[in-house]
């Protein structure tokens, strides 16, 4: 059975993906994962594009001893233009396979070929809310449980501009979240181990998110075209 494998940039990406595909419920049991017809992850650990060749090269080695049938590209759109990130994957994607422009639609899957006997399909997905935004921009807009404690950050965000420090709006989500999982969401006695039960991974497999929110819709489809 040919395998997908989504290229994401970070283990919080990869849970919050794991939770999203089981949500889904798009039950074909890989490697005793539900996956969705994904059956690895491969972590970037950032957006840097010699990781991302790196990344690609060696998918692009393994499809030539097992059946890859597609490489789902997912990262962060931060404060940058679609097109901007487009060109940065293309780069990457040109340097692994030898080949010219390949992505051309952000969510779209196209058919590279890795030799003349072996192809592959690419797409890219935007991690996004509105045009902008990471993971956690994301996580931020869909949470549905109390968040008392992480919303006072907007008076400590006004305080820290008001005083003319810059403080930019993926940083601010970034501790919006942490503060949601760890003292909204967790209990005393979890705090105790916060490490462990509050930090992503943990958090993800609490009802503290909603996965029906429309602003994951054009990820899921993403996801189902894989």
């Amino acid at each position: 059975m040919s395998k997908n494998i989504l290229i994401v940039e970070s283990d919080n990406d990869k849970f919050f993906l794991e939770a999203l595909v089981q949500k889904m419920n798009l039950q074909i049991d890989i490697e005793s994962r539900p996956f969705c017809r994904i059956d690895d992850y491969e972590c970037m650990e950032g957006d840097s594009k010699p990781k991302l060749i790196a990344v690609l090269n060696a998918i692009k080695n393994r499809s030539r001893k097992e059946p890859i049938n597609a490489i789902g590209i997912i990262i962060d759109q931060d404060d940058k233009e679609s097109i901007t990130r487009i060109e940065q994957v293309n780069e990457a994607i040109s340097e692994a396979f030898g080949i010219k422009e390949c992505i051309e639609i952000i969510g779209k899957f196209v058919t590279v070929p890795v030799d003349e006997n072996t192809n592959i399909k690419i797409g890219l997905y935007l991690q996004n809310v509105n045009g902008r935004g990471n993971l956690e921009t994301v996580l931020k807009t869909i949470h549905k449980g109390n968040s008392t404690h992480a919303d006072c950050l907007n008076v400590w965000k006004k305080c820290i501009e008001d005083g003319g420090h810059a403080l930019k709006v993926s940083d601010f989500d970034k501790f919006w979240v942490q503060i949601y999982q760890r003292y909204d969401q967790c209990s005393k006695k979890e705090r105790k181990q916060a490490g462990r039960k509050c930090n992503n991974e943990a958090s993800m497999k609490k009802d503290i998110w909603d996965f029906n929110h429309e602003v994951l819709n054009e990820l899921k489809d993403f996801l189902k075209s894989l």
